[in-house]
């Protein structure tokens, strides 16, 4: 009995040595990050967040937050692909799970928004790059990192201006080349259509969306000027038809939402046209004369 509570008691007095040891190794990895030593700051830092003594406490994870977001913003700030950043938030949601955490939260919480806002940067400058699928992938990861700072944050309109860039992106690469970038046009439609899905009445996506497809025909259209088979004749046409259809009601609610622009009059005489519907063609024609704005 006598020989299980000596065992007991330096079982005890172990842990509390190793909690000891975990909070010098925190203690040394906050130093670190003062003098700019990052590459020890990173080390100790990973050996606490790991260990059952200190894996719970809200400093580890503040820190830990705040190193690797140093690590970031010194060392990986050109790369899009950071996994410093990654482990930024990564350790940011750890902290949010974490009791007595109000003296570090206001300052985590800031770290947080300021690296949400690195993605949402990101997320632009790859659009641009016409890099768009990566631009996406960041785009959501700035939406979910936003969303720990402030989790009632609504994306609305940010979300349609970002869908409307991305779909632009992929229509402009597809009208580039229709047939090697053939896999945009129907990226840039699915784009489009959730935008619609969400508002209904937003002229851009209608617009654009009446254009692309309408664009589509006329380029299957064109091609059968050159050496298209006979027998594929009738069946290119017809796609050209579902095409019209397809395009036509998007490019009518454009006109419907702005009845004095030219493009969507335009648009709508030459579905007409296509679709041999005279009275609605010769409509659109006459009014085409007033609408050039």
């Amino acid at each position: 009995m006598v020989r299980n509570t000596i065992i007991a008691t330096f079982v005890a007095l172990l842990w509390v040595s190793l909690g000891f040891a975990q909070q010098d190794k925190l203690n040394t990895a906050i130093d670190a990050l003062t003098e700019g030593n990052l590459s020890l700051a990173q080390t100790q830092i990973d050996e606490v967040t790991k260990h059952p003594e200190t894996a719970d406490l809200a400093e580890t994870w503040y820190y830990r937050l705040y190193i690797y977001k140093n690590i970031y913003k010194t060392e990986q700030q050109t790369d899009r692909f950071s996994s410093a950043r990654d482990e930024s938030i990564s350790a940011l949601k750890h902290f949010l799970t974490t009791e007595n955490r109000d003296l570090y939260e206001e300052s985590a919480l800031k770290m947080g928004k300021y690296i949400a806002s690195t993605y949402y940067n990101n997320a632009v400058v790859d659009l641009q790059n016409e890099l768009f699928d990566v631009s996406y992938s960041n785009y959501v990861k700035y939406k979910e990192a936003y969303l720990l700072v402030d989790p009632k944050k609504q994306f609305g309109d940010q979300d349609v201006q970002y869908q409307l860039a991305l779909a632009n992106g992929f229509m402009v690469l597809y009208e580039s080349d229709r047939i090697e970038n053939d896999q945009h046009y129907y990226q840039a439609k699915v784009v489009y259509q959730n935008i619609i899905k969400g508002d209904s009445e937003n002229w851009n996506a209608n617009y654009n969306l009446g254009i692309l497809v309408y664009n589509r025909a006329v380029s299957i259209i064109k091609s059968m000027d050159y050496g298209v088979d006979l027998a594929q004749v009738d069946e290119l046409q017809l796609e050209c038809v579902k095409l019209f259809f397809t395009a036509l009601p998007y490019m009518q609610k454009s006109h419907e939402l702005n009845p004095s622009l030219f493009e969507p009059i335009a648009g709508l005489t030459g579905i007409y046209f296509s679709l041999h519907e005279e009275d609605q063609y010769l409509l659109y024609k006459s009014m085409l004369g007033g609408n050039r704005h």
